[in-house]
């Protein structure tokens, strides 16, 4: 017996990747074998496993076989529910039952048999959301806030002292001199950190480079933690309805955004809402903040955080500094979202267009729903929710729990670390072509558009090392970076640059990845690579919203077609360090221009024909 289904195959799945609720989706397979007695279709729903059967039917239209020969199955399907639906084939002949589902380790793309129960293909069923605008087209840039740039001298030092009435007790914050100070940590034997350093970055040093990101065409500004913290990352959250003092005030912060809004730029702030510090108004360990900590059942925090018998508490990864909190405590949500004064809507309304969540899958989907709802509601729709998912978000499973972050009640987008590592792997010559398409277009297939093109693609991160240190100080290093820039700013999805990367900051990991920005030391040939990069995705709009077709050439070469009503672009990527390789396109257009050289390619008898030389990239671009 022989069956086949391919879900990027029109043929087999009539809509393509994922489905609008209450949409239908045509499903069909080929089953050939001497004594076929049934075919069933089972599909679910999430992770219920509340399964339903449908015998398939005959589609006399399809085939005019029999039953017993060559034929082929179909089920319309109702997609009833917005969550991931799932579903297989079970086959049955005469002497045994069989299972049809994805390769092992997919969602789809073809099938196969399997003698025993098989894994599901995936459709992501999603209500609509239009992103805004503003987010869709813009280029972001990701600032870890002590790091950027100091600012007014005279105001440093007014945030020092300011800074200084809070967390007397508990570890020590020094301030660190010479800015170009490489980062690092002093901890005790057992690698706990015994003191904080500070560099002494402000609000107001990223407002007065505001002009510099606006040059560079920046539409976006997404802030690691703003607010009061004990260290200098401030995941550890001590107030988050104050500015940290060091880095300035609310009216800093206001005037900030204000500034930036004027020059087309948008601010994102970072949501640390599932743990506080343990040096925190709310948890008060250190009594930084009055002789009640949260231990004391007396305190009005009390219920957020679970305590145990022997007086210890559940925290963050067990990191007793993090204190995790209880994100089901009405108290906790009003405080959070839901009152006229609570986090998200002050801050929205001090003028932020949105939040990143932090580890967003440790958070409740209710509690996800209800910042969704109130950033919509504050915004009028035109605010974003961006969530720290580290893995394909479509189907993450947390806890034992499969999220539904794309169903369309919760997250816009997500931080898209999957791509992160296909490119830097693929670059570096750790996974092939093949591979490189095989995760796209897994992304492509269970991402709703609105989530793909507003996907957080990013090269570094504050907890990841910077792209140059990942692809190595050698001699083909700038051809290396180069190579991921262009597929940054030309795949689907919003690009995110991490502060520095652009002047060629290089980091290990944390604390060397979150170094002060060279200022006055840039390196100026990565410079131009971001700018060339840049340009290509500002001035061509097929880059933004074009349509996004893969294709592979060989183990080396991999490409991809962005398509929209006006323009069309061809990008073309070889990664092999030795060979030049020939490239032999099909293609109905007549010509192309090269927008990366001054090259002009004729189409020749339904072909395009030109070298690609090692570590080389091509971005041929027509007009319609």
């Amino acid at each position: 017996m022989t069956c086949y289904h391919n879900t990027r195959n029109l043929k087999y799945r009539s809509t393509f990747g994922a489905a609008l609720l209450n949409s239908y989706v045509r499903l069909s397979i080929d089953v050939k074998g001497d004594d076929i007695k049934s075919v069933t279709l089972r599909v679910f729903y999430g992770d219920d496993n509340k399964e339903n059967l449908f015998a398939c039917e005959i589609d006399e239209e399809v085939t005019a076989t029999n039953v017993n020969s060559d034929t082929n199955y179909f089920y319309n399907l109702k997609l009833t529910e917005n969550k991931v639906c799932w579903y297989s084939f079970i086959i049955e002949d005469s002497d045994k039952k069989y299972y049809y589902g994805p390769m092992e380790k997919r969602t789809g793309g073809e099938g196969c048999i399997y003698e025993s129960e098989s894994p599901s293909f995936q459709i992501t069923v999603y209500k609509e959301r239009v992103l805004p605008n503003w987010y869709k087209n813009a280029i972001c840039y990701q600032i870890f806030p002590d790091r950027f740039n100091k600012g007014d001298e005279a105001k440093l030092e007014k945030n020092i002292e300011e800074a200084s009435k809070y967390h007397k007790n508990g570890i020590k914050r020094n301030i660190v001199i010479p800015w170009n100070k490489e980062p690092k940590y002093e901890t005790d034997k057992d690698g706990k950190i015994l003191s904080w350093d500070f560099y002494g970055g402000t609000l107001r040093g990223i407002e007065e480079k505001l002009d510099y990101l606006k040059e560079l065409g920046i539409g976006c500004i997404y802030l690691n933690p703003i607010f009061e913290a004990a260290s200098n990352h401030r995941y550890d959250t001590a107030n988050f309805l104050e500015i940290d003092p060091l880095l300035g005030s609310k009216e800093d912060f206001e005037k900030l955004c204000s500034s930036a809004k004027e020059k087309g730029i948008q601010i994102i702030l970072d949501g640390v809402f599932n743990h506080v510090g343990k040096d925190s108004i709310y948890f008060n360990n250190e009594k930084n903040y009055g002789d009640i900590s949260a231990a004391d059942k007396s305190s009005p925090y009390h219920e957020w955080f679970n305590f145990k018998e022997d007086g210890t508490y559940d925290s963050w990864w067990g990191i007793d500094d993090l204190p995790a909190i209880n994100e089901n405590k009405d108290s906790y949500k009003n405080f959070i979202y839901k009152d006229r004064n609570s986090v998200v809507r002050t801050w929205l309304k001090a003028g932020a267009s949105g939040f990143r969540l932090d580890v967003a899958d440790e958070l409740p989907e209710d509690f996800i729903k209800g910042i969704k709802e109130t950033i919509l509601e504050e915004k009028h729709n035109d605010g974003i929710l961006i969530g720290e998912v580290w893995e394909d978000a479509s189907n993450k499973i947390s806890y034992g729990k499969l999220r539904n972050y794309f169903a369309g009640d919760e997250l816009d987008a997500v931080m898209n670390y999957p791509l992160r590592s296909c490119l830097i792997d693929f670059i570096n010559k750790k996974i092939n072509a093949y591979d490189v398409y095989e995760a796209i277009m897994s992304l492509k297939e269970n991402y709703p558009d609105y989530a793909l093109y507003g996907s957080l693609n990013l090269l570094s991160s504050h907890d990841r090392e910077r792209i140059l240190t990942m692809l190595g100080v050698s001699g083909n290093h700038y051809a290396k970076l180069w190579l991921a820039i262009l597929m940054q700013m030309t795949l689907p999805g919003v690009p995110c640059i991490y502060y520095g990367d652009e002047v060629g900051l290089l980091g290990e990991k944390d604390p060397k990845n979150r170094a002060t920005y060279p200022w006055g030391s840039e390196n100026k040939d990565v410079f131009n690579m971001y700018k060339n990069a840049i340009r290509l995705k500002k001035d061509y709009s097929v880059f933004t919203d074009g349509t996004f077709e893969p294709f592979v050439i060989d183990v080396d070469l991999f490409g991809y077609i962005r398509e929209n009503e006006t323009e069309k672009a061809i990008v073309l990527i070889n990664t092999n360090y030795n060979l030049t390789k020939r490239i032999h396109l099909e293609s109905k257009e007549t010509s192309y221009e090269n927008l990366l050289w001054d090259m002009h390619i004729d189409t020749v008898d339904g072909y395009i024909n030109f070298d690609l030389w090692n570590y080389g990239s091509a971005v041929l671009y027509t007009k319609k």
